[in-house]
């Protein structure tokens, strides 16, 4: 398509000590053909030879523009780029993972083709041994136009990342316009993110093409095997904004999703956090969700009302009696 040829994409690669894995990124985009692109990459600090890498690549190819700032974290990287970005289209790709030949050309078409002001594509994990796991979509979100309320009936399927990640997602740039990652958030910043842009975008369109592949790696699944620390409860804070936008919506099942998937991650906290710091925080975080109980459980369910009410009486009881039923299937 001609029209799309006119639009350039910023592509904003966040990178902190990845010399072995960032050439794998670069060459992904690369490899994309019948756009325009330009490749920023945005290198926080990295005490190894990723920045001399990524020199290499700025000096062969006049759309690589390479720019080292002090370590921030990856909100800090990212704003970096947003405020560099020249295209009329954005991504964000970490420097773990990669794109698949195609991936912009498709996504740009149906943006162009919809006036979609975000298209999500289809990703794989992707293991150790190049095992790819692509999440199970359900076909009636596909290769269509999705409300906002299906939106977030996605983002709430077991295992589905769009839900959590910016990346495997193509915005008009103009989504972004006004909009910047909490740079007091060194993990978890895409989830407090989410509501935001997505309350901008008028148009969402669901591509059923693989376009995007997410290496997984051991630092992945620190949280599911035990490695929790006091760093990991702002998935807990950064859902709260989150969950008061979805009440406003009256996206009521997806503001529940989003309070159990805080409530787990506080009861985390409870189980495997003892020193004071974390105790209070803990608390704050408990005090700012049991204000939303009494707003959810006019929307809910019986049982889910149960629930709610047995949460705001104590979150340890609360933690208990669901450790049991989930036993008791």
């Amino acid at each position: 398509m001609d029209r799309k040829k006119q639009q350039l994409v910023s592509v904003i690669i966040p990178v902190f000590n990845r010399e072995k894995k960032v050439v794998r990124c670069i060459e992904s985009v690369l490899r994309q053909k019948n756009v325009s692109v330009e490749i920023l990459i945005v290198d926080d600090g990295s005490t190894d030879a990723t920045l001399r890498v990524c020199r290499a690549y700025e000096e062969m190819y006049d759309h690589i523009h390479v720019y080292h700032k002090e370590n921030g974290g990856p909100s800090s990287a990212r704003n970096y780029g947003l405020d560099h970005m020249r295209g009329e289209y954005v991504m964000f790709l970490d420097s773990d993972d990669e794109l698949t030949e195609d991936a912009i050309e498709k996504l740009l078409n149906a943006s162009v083709i919809y006036d979609a002001d975000m298209v999500i594509g289809k990703y794989a994990e992707v293991y150790a041994d190049g095992t790819r796991i692509p999440p199970e979509i359900p076909s009636k979100y596909l290769d269509r136009l999705v409300t906002e309320r299906q939106f977030w009936e996605i983002a709430a399927l077991d295992g589905v990342v769009v839900g959590v990640s910016v990346c495997c997602k193509l915005y008009k740039a103009r989504v972004w316009y006004g909009l910047r990652f909490p740079e007091n958030f060194r993990i978890h910043e895409d989830e407090w993110m989410l509501h935001r842009y997505v309350s901008k975008c008028n148009r969402i369109y669901m591509l059923d093409h693989l376009f995007y592949l997410l290496h997984l790696h051991e630092s992945d699944e620190g949280v599911m095997y035990g490695k929790f620390e006091f760093k990991h409860l702002a998935g807990a804070d950064a859902r709260l904004d989150r969950i008061r936008y979805l009440i406003w919506k009256g996206y009521y099942d997806a503001a529940l999703y989003n309070f159990g998937f805080g409530g787990r991650i506080l009861l985390n906290g409870v189980k495997k956090l003892d020193d004071q710091k974390s105790k209070k925080e803990i608390e704050r975080l408990y005090m700012e969700y049991k204000k939303l109980v009494p707003i959810l459980k006019k929307y809910v369910d019986t049982k889910n009302k149960f629930r709610l009410a047995l949460f705001d009486f104590d979150l340890k009881a609360y933690g208990k009696v669901r450790s049991f039923l989930r036993q008791h299937k």
